[in-house]
């Protein structure tokens, strides 16, 4: 292998008589290799088969092996991998250029069949190249190869060109071996078998255009490539791949749209047309390129050519409200207010929920003096701005409407439903309340104030509103959705408003995910199940089906599916709380302490509530606590205090304390929760228990008789454990009577005993096999000098004992005989 490598680079190891070197990694002993071994609780760099091995032990992890020493500018660079084990997501790769932690350029391959390549400057990641399909496909094994000459960079992969892409963010630096586990997977091992780094100007050059020549760009690579960089808004980048793919081989007509699409974009009007003709020449009736060469006349204020060309297509042009609405602007533009209003209003009912159509239909009848049917125009378009929640939108229509009719009656309701749209609810209520109040008929005014009501916590108030919309317009679904949502989250009967709801708008996400909620509520497991599935499939950019699936994963059992729900919401607050939860769960307790320590810097960049933010902070000291880790839970819970003092931070506080030694805070702080949440019964009993351990009887006993109001099973355990801290047992040998005599022993008198004691009391211990006996066992078998006996070994028994001399002075204070 050593030979082979060394005849890819055409050089010695060593070049001494210039600048550079071509450097083989000796991996079998990667310490004289310059790699830094090392190891802690999430990843572990060791010699691994003639090899270095890189384990990740946690999943959303990025980590390295750095060779310092290994500094380059330019280079060319092979390297083989494997993937060891890798149950989820996962890729790895090579740091380049790396000037300590927060400078670097790396390039990862996934085990999925993906590479990209990314830049580091202080701390901030920018994506050179996106996620690119690899040529070759996934494998358990890679081979990856660079050249990086100046701000240019070359990869290949599996013996394929992958993609090229420019970056200047560092001139130099050293090298390493990387890895990437993503949220789905909880840990990977990955292995670096052969590294090898040319250095030297001349062979840099020679082994980049040599692998060109022997992995030429493939016209599928360059276009995947094009592909990825557009989506990413990279566009200029892609044009430039699909010029060259041009150059090799014919592009197809969806190469020549992406084409015309990245230079609209750049406003390169003359390329994108070309590109346009090129894809008609080859699919004359291609639909989407028909609209974008008549949106790129219009881009170019080519006014009439867009009126003739669409006119000359007329039934293909009334088939499209795109086309439409451009024939629209051309007639506008030619002062054609009839034809323009015509053409706007065909596009709006092809497309009735887009509002712009409506806006600009309104806008041409206005212009063109009908004024009647301009004020209907614009009154549709607020409705549909609204709808939106498109204030400045909404505004316009408003301001066209009240120069048409001031006194339009439709007016102070929209006007509600802007300071509604713009955010100032305590206004927006007030106005929607005088409305419903004076018995408007608009069904929009109901729901909103309805809204309102829910949204500052007043649900129940918010029914009567919600129930109104729904009796005004009973088949719009949104009304009948908020009516039960607002029924559920009260604690009522959701009734039949949610399956009306669903017949009318089956596949609406919310609906469904509402759905689930109740289902999971009743009981009905797999049916909530389904419906979460079905509200994420439909909403898969929202957090709260995958949070309620997830939790409902977690909760029957099947945690470890919860962590591929939750993995697209990797920044999102409140999807790394449940994932700790989840890890939690699975008995990964160090993961879930940072799922939750990400929760909470998600959430403060979020500008989350602090009591939120405190809750994630909790969850985090809980598992610090379990994990021993004392100091670092005090840590946490003191920054949640601080912030947003609450019953469970002060009961983790009081656990700390106790573990620390220090009974007193432990107290204070147990009182503190108990103030706040007096009905928790856990926290009740954990402050009973430190009095017990204190011996503050009394104050135990108050306590004692609290918890047992709240769990009388908990409160008579801790009453069993409080008479064995407080008590020692003593029976009889005879009949097993048991009697407990407190600790330490009180003090009585050691005179002998003139009355007959009652039976249930001692009488007394033998002083040879020291057993003890009571008086209802021994009162019949007495010696010549009138004392009980021991009946194995006949010896008279005594009340030497403080223990027994207690017993028989307690008994006899409850009542005695005399001898």
């Amino acid at each position: 292998m050593l030979g082979f490598l060394r005849r890819l680079f055409g050089g010695r190891d060593r070049d001494t008589g210039g600048d550079g070197e071509l450097w083989i990694a000796p991996l079998g002993d990667p310490e004289s290799a310059g790699f830094r071994l090392s190891t802690d609780g999430r990843y572990a760099v060791r010699p691994s088969d003639g090899g270095i091995e890189l384990e990740l032990r946690k999943g959303s992890l990025f980590a390295w092996a750095e060779a310092p020493g290994r500094v380059a500018a330019d280079f060319a660079c092979k390297a083989r991998f494997r993937f060891l084990e890798a149950p989820g997501h996962a890729a790895a790769g090579l740091i380049f250029r790396a000037s300590g932690e927060r400078d670097f350029v790396h390039i990862l391959v996934s085990n999925r069949g993906y590479a990209r390549m990314d830049a580091i400057f202080n701390g901030d990641p920018r994506t050179i190249v996106p996620w690119t399909e690899l040529p070759s496909g996934p494998g358990s094994t890679f081979e990856l190869m660079v050249t990086a000459r100046g701000a240019i960079w070359t990869a290949f992969v599996d013996g394929a060109w992958v993609f090229e892409g420019e970056d200047e963010t560092a001139e130099s630096g050293s090298i390493a071996f990387a890895a990437q586990t993503y949220a789905d997977c909880p840990g990977a091992r990955f292995s670096l078998d052969e590294l090898a780094l040319e250095t030297r100007p001349g062979e840099i050059e020679k082994a980049h255009w040599s692998w060109l020549a022997s992995m030429p760009p493939a016209l599928s690579s360059r276009i995947a490539l094009a592909r990825g960089l557009h989506a990413e808004g990279s566009h200029l980048a892609a044009l430039v791949q699909l010029r060259r793919a041009e150059k090799d081989a014919p592009l197809d007509a969806d190469a020549w749209f992406l084409r015309a699409e990245a230079a609209i974009r750049l406003e390169l009007w003359e390329e994108a047309g070309s590109a346009l003709d090129a894809c008609l020449e080859l699919e004359p009736d291609r639909n989407d390129a028909r609209e974008e060469r008549a949106n790129l006349l219009y881009l170019r204020s080519r006014y009439p050519e867009l009126r003739d060309l669409l006119e000359g297509d007329r039934a293909r042009t009334e088939l499209s409200p795109r086309l439409s609405n451009l024939l629209g602007h051309a007639l506008w533009n030619s002062g054609d207010w009839a034809g323009a209003a015509a053409a706007y209003g065909r596009a709006a009912e092809l497309e009735s929920d887009m509002p712009i159509f409506e806006a600009n239909r309104a806008r041409a009848l206005e212009e063109g003096g009908r004024l009647e049917e301009a004020l209907e125009s614009w009154r549709r378009a607020a409705r549909l701005f609204a709808a939106e929640e498109a204030p400045d939108d909404l505004r316009a229509c408003i301001e066209r409407m009240a120069a048409i009719a001031p006194r339009d009656g439709d007016l102070a309701a929209l006007r509600a439903r802007l300071l509604y749209t713009e955010g100032d609810f305590a206004e927006a209520s007030k106005a929607l309340e005088r409305l419903a109040k004076a018995g408007t008929e608009d069904s929009s005014v109901w729901y909103l104030a309805g809204l309102l009501r829910s949204r500052r916590g007043d649900r129940k108030g918010a029914l009567p509103y919600l129930e109104r919309a729904v009796e005004l317009e009973p088949d719009f679904a949104p009304f009948r959705f908020r009516l039960a949502e607002a029924r559920f989250l009260t604690g009522g009967e959701v009734g039949d408003e949610l399956a009306k709801a669903l017949e009318l708008a089956p596949t609406d996400g919310w609906m469904l995910n509402l759905d689930g909620m109740v289902a999971q509520a009743s009981g009905e497991l797999a049916r909530a199940e389904a419906s979460f599935r079905s509200a994420l499939a439909a909403l898969p950019a929202e957090v709260d089906p995958a949070l309620n699936l997830a939790s409902l994963l977690t909760a029957s059992g099947r945690a470890a599916e919860s962590l591929g729900i939750l993995a697209p919401f990797d920044e999102d607050a409140r999807a790394l709380n449940q994932l700790g939860n989840a890890l939690v769960t699975l008995g990964r307790l160090e993961d879930a302490a940072d799922a939750y320590a990400r929760a909470v810097r998600a959430a403060v960049a979020a500008g989350f509530r602090a009591e939120d933010a405190a809750e994630f902070r909790n969850n985090r000291a809980a598992c610090l606590v379990e994990l021993g880790l004392w100091s670092d839970a005090e840590e946490c819970l003191r920054a949640s205090l601080s912030e947003a003092p609450g019953a469970r931070a002060y009961a983790l506080a009081g656990r700390v304390a106790e573990e620390l030694g220090d009974l007193v805070r432990a107290e204070t702080a147990w009182r503190a929760a108990l103030e706040l949440e007096p009905a928790d019964a856990r926290t009740r009993e954990a402050l009973a228990r430190n009095y017990l351990i204190r011996r503050r009887d009394a104050r135990f006993r108050e306590e004692l008789e609290r918890l047992a109001g709240l769990d009388p099973e908990r409160a008579a355990k801790l009453e069993s454990d409080f008479l064995e801290v407080s008590t020692e047992p003593i029976s009889c040998s005879g009949c097993g009577r048991l009697w407990r005599v407190p600790r330490p022993v009180p003090p009585t008198s050691a005179r002998s005993l003139r009355i007959v004691p009652p039976d249930e009391v001692p009488a007394g211990s033998c002083p040879s096999c020291g057993r003890i006996w009571c008086v209802a066992c021994r009162k019949d078998s007495v010696g010549d000098d009138g004392r009980m006996t021991c009946p194995e070994c006949g010896e008279a028994l005594k009340l030497n004992d403080e223990r027994l001399r207690y017993l028989v002075h307690e008994g006899l204070a409850k009542g005695s005989r005399p001898g």
